[in-house]
């Protein structure tokens, strides 16, 4: 790419999308990244009801529900966060922040992400009418 094309691509990626770091002919995938981000951020957690001890019933605004465990992230990660959760009790405290699923203690989950991973395990159906 010119250039003269190149300053122009990155005049428009700095005024147009401030989230992009367009090198050569970059700003394109800057521009489908941004788009990816879009499309993803508008997924989010419009209920959570307890199902179980380490499981809960997720609800999303794209109409679809699910069951999520909690078991194989609570079990495979030794952190500050995940470790109190294990405890029934304290994974029951959970709340939606801002569309995504969070406890007290800080740990929050990005809806697009359960989602994603939900579906992707066929875990998902469509909320009935």
């Amino acid at each position: 790419m010119p250039l003269k094309a190149q300053r122009i691509v990155q005049e428009w990626a700095a005024a147009i999308k401030p989230n992009c770091w367009p090198i050569g002919s970059a700003a394109l995938i800057c521009y489908l990244w941004t788009s990816f981000q879009e499309q993803t951020s508008m997924i989010k957690i419009t209920s959570c009801k307890p199902d179980g001890d380490l499981r809960f019933r997720l609800t999303f605004s794209a109409g679809s529900i699910g069951i999520w465990d909690a078991a194989p992230l609570l079990g495979s990660n030794n952190t500050l966060f995940t470790i109190p959760l294990r405890e029934p009790q304290a994974f029951a405290r959970a709340f939606i922040d801002n569309g995504a699923l969070a406890w007290p203690n800080g740990l929050e989950l990005a809806p697009w992400t359960l989602h994603q991973e939900m579906d992707a395990a066929g875990l998902l159906s469509k909320e009935a009418a």
